[in-house]
């Protein structure tokens, strides 16, 4: 049978980080379909700090992802294998 210890939990707490401000990374387009004259559509845009420790991925539909470096490549990385997408990053 196992004991339950409900006493209090000390949790180790450190300051947050200060903010820093978002620098411009560009744009994540969807390709529109071949012969159909569409323009590419904005999918997202992307900011990052400026040491580029953490990436903001912002959809129209207000969604935000915060993304690690690792994870940022992984996110392109995938997007251009699909072919489907373009990044743009002097739209900003």
């Amino acid at each position: 049978m196992m004991q339950s210890h409900a006493g209090p939990v000390e949790l180790d707490l450190m300051d947050a980080p200060p903010a820093q401000a978002r620098r411009p990374w560009g744009v994540i387009l969807a390709k529109p379909d071949q012969g159909s004259g569409a323009e590419a559509r904005l999918e997202a845009r992307v900011t990052m700090y400026p040491d580029r420790s953490r990436f903001f991925v912002a959809y129209p539909n207000g969604r935000e992802d915060i993304l690690s470096p690792v994870q940022f490549v992984a996110l392109v990385l995938e997007l251009k294998r699909s072919g489907r997408f373009l990044f743009d990053r002097k739209q900003r």
